[in-house]
Parts: structure tokens; C-alpha cells; sequence
């Protein structure tokens, strides 16, 4: 949450308001225990992302579980501080649109579309420790990086409407209980 804080506080004027910014993240835009103890909130959102996962990039998934990686391995890094600690922080601002607008369930659709930038790279890995250095995050990035190298501009991001209405993030009959949820 600290990463969510400092960054609130960069970009709000008044700390005031970056508190009560914050606090409507906490109480309103987040899942209810998504900070507690228990972190139950945090923990239900990763195990829908590990369901979309498995559905929206299988091979990816079975790449994963064949090499004993669990999505809560790097998700969680994702997920708490909401990419304020992962994504360039013009990037993260992008994320923040959308995420104060439609809420949690950007998380899941901003963690699977980091997936699919770094998938060719993570499957190239062929072990645990290949994958995980990086926390799977800095492995998009690096993707990321290179477009802008080769092509001397800005790396291309998929705009919101590609992102939210791609073939990633359309419903199916199977996932319908977890589209319930990230809905």
C-alpha cells in the first residue's frame, strides 16, 4: 500500500486529498480484507486471475505449472501495490484511469495483457528460476523496453478499447462465476 501512497501523494496536490483518494481506493474500489490481516480480498482476486489465466493463455499456464510457478508468486506484487511498483509510473497513471473508473477488475485485465506482452519471453524460460528473477512484470517491461528501442518511439500499448474488448477479456459460458466476480 505504500507504493499506492507515495505515488497518490506525487500527483495530488493537497496530501489531504491523497489520503481520502486513498481511502476511497481502500474502501470502495478494492475488495472488502483486500489490505486485513488475512488479506482474503487480495487472495480471492488471485485466485480469479490464476482461473483467467488457465482460461485466456493456457499455454502459458501450463508452462507455469510445469514449472512449479504459482501466479501468487508474482500477482501479488502486482495486485498490492495495483502496479504502482511494476509498470513505468506513466504507464501506472494510465492503469489508475481506468482502475478509478471501473475498479478492481482492471487488475486482472492489466496483470493478463502483461502476460500476453511477455509470453514468447517467459515460455523461452525453462526453469523455475528463469521465471521467476524478475517477477514475470519486469519481464513485460523489458519487452516493452526493447519496442521502443527497435522502433525508436513509444512502445505500443493496446489503448483501452483494444484492451477491454480483445478476445482475452470477452465472456464464456465456463468462466461466467468468475466473470461475476472481476465484473
Amino acid at each position: 500500500m505504500g507504493f499506492v501512497a507515495a505515488l497518490l501523494l506525487v500527483f495530488v496536490d493537497i496530501p489531504e486529498d491523497a489520503f481520502w483518494c486513498l481511502c476511497s481506493v481502500v474502501e470502495y474500489l478494492l475488495p472488502e480484507d483486500y489490505y486485513s490481516a488475512t488479506l482474503l480480498g487480495l487472495r480471492t482476486e488471485q485466485s480469479v486471475f490464476t482461473e483467467l489465466l488457465h482460461q485466456k493463455l493456457p499455454k502459458l499456464a501450463m508452462h507455469f505449472t510445469r514449472h512449479q510457478v504459482i501466479t501468487e508468486l508474482f500477482a501479488t506484487r502486482w495486485f498490492v501495490g495495483i502496479f504502482a511498483n511494476t509498470l513505468p509510473t506513466e504507464t501506472t497513471l494510465r492503469v489508475w484511469d481506468v482502475f478509478f473508473f471501473e475498479g478492481a477488475k482492471i487488475l486482472h485485465r492489466i496483470g493478463i495483457a502483461l502476460l500476453k506482452v511477455a509470453e514468447p519471453s517467459l515460455l523461452a524460460c525453462e526453469s523455475q528460476q528463469e521465471l521467476l528473477p524478475t517477477g514475470c512484470g519486469d519481464q513485460a517491461r523489458e519487452e516493452l523496453a526493447h519496442q521502443k528501442r527497435r522502433t525508436g518511439n513509444r512502445p505500443h500499448l493496446p489503448s483501452q478499447q483494444q484492451l477491454f474488448t480483445s478476445p482475452l477479456f470477452v465472456k464464456s459460458s465456463k468462466m461466467e462465476h468468475v466473470n461475476c466476480v472481476v465484473a
